[in-house]
């Protein structure tokens, strides 16, 4: 899937201490995916006391990286022409994992599936306690982007791919072949056409001469007005299918508040 979102680094406690209240006995106790649990009784034969102080400074509690990473389906074909939103899932890494991925980055994982408990609905009802949420403990992860397999691939051109290259760096005018080789199956539209392929070649960030040096984003927004039935929305569906990272969200399965800013608190560490 597509990286979407990528948590801080956390320490995660794997192995924690606790003192004694009465007889100062010092036990481990192993934590079992981050949930914390204290001992049921103290070592000491003599004692029958049940209350316990973590030691989170002991030498005895381990700890590890730990950061949470949201994924999203990669979105076909199907999904572009149904107007579907892609789904997502979260994803857990430990250890030397953590900071192997960047949002927009492609990523293979191997993972274990678990559930935990959903805390959207935490303390509602009854009922909404029998609700989980699935989520991956990550095992292995596959950068694409770090790929040995994946870089031969693209940068590997067959004799006829080079041969029609040389071509069109002969052309004179080849800003006009590269419109018209957007969205074929539509005639006409040039002026549509070019504004979006100067959307998706960008531009380059300028810094106005001031001595407070603020940066204009060189990348443009592009809108596209007109009537129906004009080919607008297919014209944007081959747009997106030319960027390696572009996603067509349709308006018809979307809010007025959706496609501008959502406002949502992150369940990990509650952030807005």
């Amino acid at each position: 899937g597509t990286v979407v979102r990528v948590g801080n680094v956390k320490p995660l406690v794997t192995r924690l201490a606790f003192k004694c209240v009465v007889c100062e006995g010092i036990q481990t106790l192993i934590l079992q995916d981050g949930k914390y649990t204290i001992p049921t009784k103290c070592l000491s034969d003599e004692c029958r006391s049940r209350t316990f102080v973590p030691l989170r400074g002991s030498k005895m509690t381990e700890t590890t990286d730990w950061q949470s990473v949201r994924l999203q389906e990669i979105a076909g074909d199907e999904f572009r022409e149904a107007g579907k939103i892609p789904r997502t899932v979260e994803c857990e890494m430990t250890g030397d994992l953590v900071d192997s991925c960047i949002p927009g980055d492609t990523v293979t994982i191997a993972a274990i599936v678990k559930a935990t408990g959903s805390e959207e609905h935490r303390g509602r009802s009854n009922k909404d306690k029998c609700m989980f949420l699935l989520y991956l403990d990550a095992v292995s992860v596959c950068n694409s982007k770090f790929s040995d397999e994946n870089s031969g691939k693209e940068n590997e051109f067959s004799a006829k791919e080079l041969h029609a290259i040389q071509e069109i760096h002969r052309d004179v005018d080849t800003f006009k072949l590269v419109v018209g080789s957007l969205c074929p199956t539509i005639y006409g539209q040039e002026i549509v056409k070019a504004g979006l392929m100067l959307g998706l070649f960008g531009g380059k960030t300028k810094h106005v001469d001031d001595k407070n040096g603020v940066p204009v984003r060189g990348d443009p927004h592009v809108q596209v007005v007109g009537d129906p039935g004009l080919g607008k929305s297919q014209m944007l569906q081959a747009a997106a299918n030319v960027a390696p990272r572009g996603v067509y969200v349709c308006g018809n399965t979307s809010t007025t508040s959706g496609l501008t800013v959502t406002l949502t608190r992150d369940g990990s560490n509650g952030a807005e």
